[in-house]
């Protein structure tokens, strides 16, 4: 029988998708997913990917790697509260952890992109940022 564990998350350590959706299930491709088997919501970061289709926004605030700028779902016009955006808001009024991947190329003698896991994030109810760990 197959293991449906989640795998659990190292910083720092790469990952594909497969591997992430695991025991968590979860959209395919979308930037923001929201595993339906855990209390989580994993945001992917790929800035070469998101170029084309105006996402520019997506980084480090400074060196310190403390505050992470994320553009979220939506390609014209201002960000609108749906689907992923809104779960990313409401994270912690629901109880759900926010993980950030960032893209780091492609998986050796494979297709699949692979994804640097930064850590747990929360967001600033005031400027609706990402910092690093749990306020």
């Amino acid at each position: 029988m197959e293991n449906t564990e989640p795998v659990a998350l190292e910083a720092g350590q790469l990952y594909t998708r497969d591997q992430l959706r695991r025991g968590r299930g979860g959209q395919r491709q979308s930037g923001i997913v929201t595993p339906s088997q855990t209390k989580e919501i994993l945001v992917f970061s790929d800035v070469k990917a998101g170029k084309g289709p105006g996402y520019h926004w997506d980084g480090w605030a400074d060196d310190s790697q403390q505050v992470f700028y994320y553009t979220g779902e939506g390609q014209e016009g201002d960000q609108e509260f749906t689907r992923g955006n809104l779960a990313l808001r409401d994270a912690a009024r629901t109880g759900k952890t926010i993980h950030l991947f960032r893209a780091a190329g492609k998986a050796r003698g494979s297709t699949a992109i692979q994804h640097r896991y930064e850590g747990e994030f929360s967001l600033d109810p005031e400027q609706g940022v990402a910092s690093r760990g749990r306020a």
